[in-house]
């Protein structure tokens, strides 16, 4: 490993230091939007193909959108997101996929255990989908309509965020 001191906001520089051979680069400047900005149209400038940036507020990363950034990420809201509704209600995990879709693990719902998922017909009434499904002591497994649900089964869904919210409440 190398390590370098250089201006990454040089295209020159960049070139010189092979950037432009790199398939991605990302930017974690967070502190400083100027130089977060700076690099990654540098980077795109001399050709990297993906940037990732990251970003410290919802008009950095308009700007890094803006700029052409590949994939513009938020972790510090990101994770207090995902944490936020983990500490909150059943969920065991949240991974939020973009503003209008997520994915969330729980345990299933004491009033879904005995039925199966085709005659609860979630997607009509809670506008969501049992992605999959975990029986006690097994293996994640597709979830099909014909799936019992059973007490202590953990099911990953998928829909928009209130949607999930919603049926995460579910009694």
């Amino acid at each position: 490993a190398h390590v370098v001191e250089a201006d990454a906001t040089d295209p020159p520089t960049l070139r010189q230091l092979g950037a432009h051979e790199f398939d991605t680069a990302v930017v974690a400047i967070g502190s400083d939007v100027e130089a977060s900005v700076l690099v990654t149209a540098a980077l795109l400038d001399v050709g990297v193909r993906r940037v990732w940036a990251k970003a410290i507020s919802d008009q950095h990363a308009r700007i890094l959108d803006r700029v052409g950034a590949n994939r513009v990420f938020r972790p510090e809201s990101e994770m207090g997101e995902r944490v936020a509704h983990l500490v909150s209600g059943r969920m065991l995990e949240y991974i939020s996929l973009d503003a209008g879709f997520v994915l969330a693990e729980l345990a299933a719902p004491r009033s879904l255990v005995g039925r199966a998922l085709g005659e609860i017909g979630l997607r009509a009434k809670y506008r969501v989908t049992v992605v999959c499904i975990k029986h006690e002591g097994d293996s994640f497994t597709y979830a099909e309509a014909s799936t019992v649900v059973q007490e202590g089964d953990l099911l990953v869904i998928a829909g928009a965020p209130a949607d999930v919210d919603r049926f995460v409440n579910l009694p």
